[in-house]
């Protein structure tokens, strides 16, 4: 490998091939370096404006070299064109797709409710339930909801019960829908097919 350098231009050379480094730190006092892989010579600026000459060694030459290549690299990078994405990464990005409508569809469809009172459901539907066979049942939260909107409890328990059944039938038409997205996913074989593939949810009819 031969290497010259040329301080006053910032200029590095790697086996004849040229590259300008002008923000490396080129040693002070530099004048050039030549460097034919196992022996050399540095040349140093004199104070009275003239030019010394010594050996120089592989570990005075490796820093440049460094710099050259990390230049090269980055030069390489910029005028490399970007590669096409694979049939891989395209399903990866539609079945994100799919999952992120799926979510924001029911999403939508609750968006009154809080994440708080979310975790309360079960809870609601299991009283709920109690209440429409015994009237008599404990169920603390939905008679404390009850008792909070002036309602009679078996109206709101029958509501709970109403709103669950439509939940369920929402929910599950939207996962199946989901399901049969995925499934279409799954059977493409070009990049073509899954694009295709056009994501929107719909009630149920």
């Amino acid at each position: 490998m031969h290497i010259t350098v040329v301080a006053a231009d910032k200029l590095v050379l790697v086996n004849g091939e040229a590259l300008h480094l002008p923000d490396f730190a080129f040693d002070e006092g530099l004048h050039a370096i030549q460097f034919d892989g196992e022996q050399g010579h540095i040349e140093l600026l004199t104070p009275d404006g003239g030019i010394s000459t010594a050996p120089v060694s592989t570990l005075e030459v490796q820093p440049y070299v460094d710099a050259w290549q990390a230049e090269k690299d980055r030069l390489e990078a910029e005028i490399t064109p970007p590669q096409p994405p694979t049939l891989e990464q395209v399903k990866a990005a539609k079945q994100a797709e799919i999952r992120d409508a799926h979510n924001a569809f029911l999403m939508a469809h609750g968006v009154e409710y809080s994440e708080m009172e979310r975790q309360t459901w079960d809870t609601q539907r299991e009283e709920a339930k109690a209440l429409l066979a015994d009237p008599q049942a404990a169920a603390p939260l939905v008679r404390a909801i009850a008792s909070a909107r002036n309602m009679d409890v078996l109206e709101l328990a029958q509501r709970i019960e109403n709103n669950t059944q439509a939940w369920s039938v929402l929910a599950g038409h939207a996962t199946g829908q989901r399901l049969a997205f995925q499934d279409a996913l799954e059977a493409c074989t070009t990049i073509g097919a899954v694009e295709a593939i056009t994501v929107t949810f719909t009630n149920p009819e």
